[in-house]
Order: C-alpha cells, then structure tokens, then sequence
C-alpha cells in the first residue's frame, strides 16, 4: 500500500501527523533543549540498548505453545 492509500483508510480519531511519525524517520536538533534545562544528553542509543536489552527482553509476550508440526 501506498502511503496515499493507508492515508484515506485511517480510523476516524487517527490523523495524518500519527501515520507521518510511525512512517518516516525524524530527526530533531536537540542542542537547545540541553542548554536550556542544563543537563548533558545521556549515551547514543545502542549503547543504552545493550545495557537494557535484559529487560527489554522481559516485555516480550511468551509463546504458550510451539509449533512441531
């Protein structure tokens, strides 16, 4: 589907910005935000991932059952 097409199909109280943020990448100077409030911005994402990937990892659903067959 085209982004056109799930455009005109989205639910009534889903708009255009919802589909735009979950469709393409955003990317947001941050710089002023951190003189602002006067804090540092913390480590990159994967570093940060890997050190939360345990529980992460322990909000992923758990199969009740596997398929043998």
């Amino acid at each position: 589907m085209t982004y056109e097409e799930i455009l005109r199909r989205l639910p009534d109280g889903v708009r255009e910005r919802h589909l735009d943020m979950i469709s393409f990448d955003h990317w947001y100077a941050s710089q002023r935000l951190w003189q602002f409030t006067g804090c540092r911005p913390g480590r990159s994402f994967p570093q940060d991932l890997g050190d939360a990937a345990t529980w992460y990892s322990g909000l992923a659903p758990r199969p009740t059952r596997y398929w043998t067959g």
